[in-house]
């Protein structure tokens, strides 16, 4: 199982209460969740536009880039190029120099995430969605439609699957955008479906619904929480379904039947997404100023209070340790080593 489409990582979070071993201050707050480079950096942005590159171990700058719009979501590395979408209506990829290497317009502001194809094709979405040659940004593709929140995901098949605000979740060929079979979800969708081993397509909605969806398109489940969920689900390492909501809840669901096997409560809305390590911790920000850390089997560990909301996702950048972007203005690395 692809770690994007999961948000599952590799590495091993923090097991007892971390420290704060370094944090970088952007100039407004951090909403976008950081990646993790293959040189060690790690890559955010604020919603001031600027983007950064820190060293992962001392969060020493490498390099910044100004785009000419506020960065909500979070970007794609792929070989030397960050890409990403800002607010000006646009793509655009940054070398490691901090040099623009090419923009991609768009109809509307650029809120969603890239997300890779299986052969290294950028998929972007604004208003519908594109897929883009990595290394100059033309166009291979475009599919129109309407308004996209979330960034698009990629199935088992190599497919690509996204929702829009009309609450329609489509499947794409890869090869030329051509849609392949369209499902209702009913509700706007802010979100990115999130694919799981077999290819089904869970996601969350406005009306407060969680959905899994067979690989051909047919409501296998259909879940209510208490309040609006805004995030992408992520798939925990025994199958189960990890989302959180404005319900105040993070819920740990039965992948099969959708069935609520726990809920952690927390003192603020959820707005990011789960990141799950190799043996199944969840970690997740909450409104509440808190970064949480919940065993598989759904009981808190510990949580750790910042300076502000937590809207950014964290990542896991090595053993032991967890960047998270925060609504102070801050990227925060927490350790337990």
């Amino acid at each position: 199982m692809d770690a994007r489409r999961s948000g599952r990582s590799s590495f091993l979070g923090p097991r007892s209460q971390p420290a704060i071993q370094w944090r970088v201050r952007a100039r407004r707050r951090v909403f976008s969740a950081p990646a993790l480079g293959d040189d060690g950096s790690v890559v955010f942005a604020g919603v001031d536009g600027v983007v950064h590159a820190v060293d992962g171990r001392t969060g020493v700058e490498r390099w910044a880039y100004a785009a000419p719009g506020g960065v909500f979501a979070s970007p794609a590395l792929t070989g030397e190029l960050a890409i990403l979408g800002h607010g000006g209506g646009a793509f655009i990829a940054v070398d490691r120099r901090g040099a623009l290497r090419w923009r991609f317009a768009t109809e509307e502001d650029a809120d969603a995430s890239p997300t890779l194809a299986l052969d290294g094709t950028v998929i972007v979405a604004s208003r519908g969605v594109a897929a883009l040659d990595a290394r100059t940004g033309v166009a291979r593709w475009r599919a129109s439609g309407a308004r996209v929140l979330g960034g698009a995901a990629v199935s088992t098949d190599g497919s690509i699957v996204y929702a829009d605000v009309e609450g329609s979740l489509r499947w794409l060929r890869a090869s030329d955008g051509g849609e392949i079979r369209r499902a209702r979800v009913g509700s706007l969708v802010e979100g990115s479906p999130m694919v799981a081993d077999d290819g089904a397509v869970i996601v969350g909605a406005e009306d407060g619904h969680v959905r899994r969806f067979s690989a051909q398109g047919a409501v296998v489940w259909d879940v209510a929480l208490g309040g609006p969920v805004r995030t992408t689900p992520a798939l925990g390492r025994d199958g189960s379904i990890i989302v959180g909501s404005d319900d105040l809840h993070v819920h740990g669901l039965d992948g099969a039947t959708g069935a609520r096997r726990w809920s952690v409560r927390t003192g603020g809305f959820i707005r990011a997404s789960a990141r799950i390590d190799r043996e199944g911790w969840i970690y997740v920000g909450s409104e509440d100023d808190r970064l949480l850390a919940i065993e598989p089997s759904g009981r808190l560990a510990w949580s750790v209070t910042l300076g502000a909301d937590i809207d950014s996702s964290a990542l896991i950048v090595r053993d032991g340790a967890i960047a998270v972007g925060c609504d102070d203005g801050g990227l925060y690395l927490l350790s337990d080593r």
